[in-house]
C-alpha cells in the first residue's frame, strides 16, 4: 500500500513548470522531455493577479452595467420604431403617387370623374390606414423614450 501511495505522489511532486525548448528541422518544439540536441531547459513563472474587487466596484457595479445595457437596448428599440415610422410614411407616399399617376392617364371625362371619386375614397382609406399604423408606432416611440428617461 505504501508503494502505491508513493507512486501516486511522485508525479505531483515533480515540477510541472520545467520544459524543454528544442530546435528541430520543423521548427521550435516545446516538450516536457529533453531534446536530443541543443536542449534548453526553461521554466515558467507566474505573476500574481490582482483579485481585488475594489477597482471594479469603483468603476462599475453590475447594477450599473445592467442599467447601461437596458438603456442601449431601449435606444436601439427607439431607432427601430423611428425607422418603422419613416418606412410607413414612404410607403404611404408611394401608394398616393400611384393613385395620382392613374389620374393623369388619358381618359374620357366620365372615366376621369368616376376615377377621381374612386381615387378620393382610396386616398382617404390609405391615409387612415397609415395614420393608425404611424400613430401606433409614435405611441410606442413615446413609451420607449419615457422608459429611457426613467433609466437615466
Amino acid at each position: 500500500m505504501k508503494r502505491l501511495t508513493a507512486l501516486l505522489i511522485i508525479p505531483f511532486t515533480c515540477s510541472a513548470l520545467d520544459y524543454y525548448k528544442c530546435t528541430t528541422p520543423d521548427g521550435v518544439v516545446f516538450s516536457q522531455f529533453p531534446c536530443e540536441k541543443q536542449q534548453q531547459q526553461q521554466s515558467l513563472s507566474f505573476q500574481s493577479v490582482n483579485t481585488s474587487t475594489k477597482p471594479f466596484a469603483q468603476k462599475d457595479t453590475i447594477d450599473n452595467y445592467i442599467k447601461k445595457q437596458h438603456i442601449l437596448h431601449v435606444q436601439s428599440d427607439i431607432k427601430g420604431v423611428e425607422h418603422k415610422i419613416s418606412t410607413l410614411k414612404k410607403a404611404r407616399l408611394n401608394e398616393l403617387a400611384q393613385l395620382k399617376s392613374q389620374l393623369e392617364k388619358h381618359m374620357s371625362k366620365e372615366e376621369k370623374t368616376a376615377l377621381k371619386r374612386e381615387v378620393k375614397a382610396k386616398r382617404k382609406q390609405i391615409k387612415e390606414e397609415y395614420k393608425d399604423l404611424i400613430d401606433f408606432q409614435k405611441d410606442e416611440l413615446k413609451r420607449l423614450k419615457a422608459v429611457l428617461a426613467s433609466k437615466r
